[in-house]
């Protein structure tokens, strides 16, 4: 059995990495959403709550990546000479990428949720434009 610190520095530098990885690619694809939309927000607002729902994201698909990884790496670890580095992360790959989707639908589930909730109820600009030119 891999030993506890281990393991933890493991999830730590895979929650940092998560949560780049959602912070970044979430903010865009939901830049592209309200593009889309036209519709007016309450920035700071979405973006305080994407935020804090990245990092409970990150810190849950790297919780839940070492848990489903954690056989496949023990049995790796138990193997004569393949106890290197590459082939420990090729053994919980799965593990990993798996928890790493179910919490890439829990992210963007809840950017759905937290958008719609700052969103404001006065109409956009371009509409406001469009009724001024008839």
């Amino acid at each position: 059995m891999l030993s506890f610190p281990d393991v933890s520095s493991f999830t730590i530098l895979l929650s940092l990495f998560w949560f780049l990885f959602y912070w970044i690619f979430g903010g865009v694809f939901f830049a592209f959403v309200a593009i889309l939309r036209l519709a007016r927000m309450r920035k700071v607002r979405f973006s305080c709550l994407f935020s804090v729902l990245s990092v409970v994201c990150a810190v849950g698909a790297a919780v839940t990546g070492a848990r489903w990884a954690g056989p496949s790496l023990d049995l790796c670890a138990s193997a004569e000479g393949i106890a290197e580095f590459p082939f420990l992360l090729a053994c919980g790959f799965a593990g990993v990428l798996s928890a790493m989707l179910l919490w890439t639908g829990i992210l963007l589930l809840g950017g759905f949720f937290f958008f719609e909730i700052s969103r404001r109820k006065d109409r956009s600009w371009l509409a406001s434009f469009e009724n001024k030119r008839d």
